[in-house]
């Protein structure tokens, strides 16, 4: 991974917690989820790890993130369905 893209994430990470003072709440669970696509994406990018279901994972998170604001049901399923694929990856390994 490249300085900058490490410093990009650092700066997001560090900026959301600043925001969150200011935010509703669950914006936190937005932003969180949305670190963890993140992270996906900068070990594809870097070379550091490159797998199929995680490139899915990353993909379903950013398609449905933002559904906290019009269905929260929808946006709860996302973050049980994320965890599930998630705790099967690392049984897995």
């Amino acid at each position: 991974m490249d300085k900058r893209a490490f410093l990009d994430y650092l700066a997001f990470l560090a900026a959301s917690a600043e925001n969150l003072k200011l935010e509703p709440a669950a914006y936190g669970q937005i932003r969180l989820i949305d670190a963890a696509a993140r992270i996906i994406e900068l070990a594809h990018e870097h070379n550091i790890l490159r797998d199929d279901d995680l490139d899915d994972i990353a993909k379903d998170i950013h398609e449905n993130m933002f559904l906290l604001m019009t269905d929260p049901e929808g946006f709860d399923a996302l973050l049980k369905r994320t965890n599930v694929k998630l705790a099967g990856m690392v049984e897995k390994n």
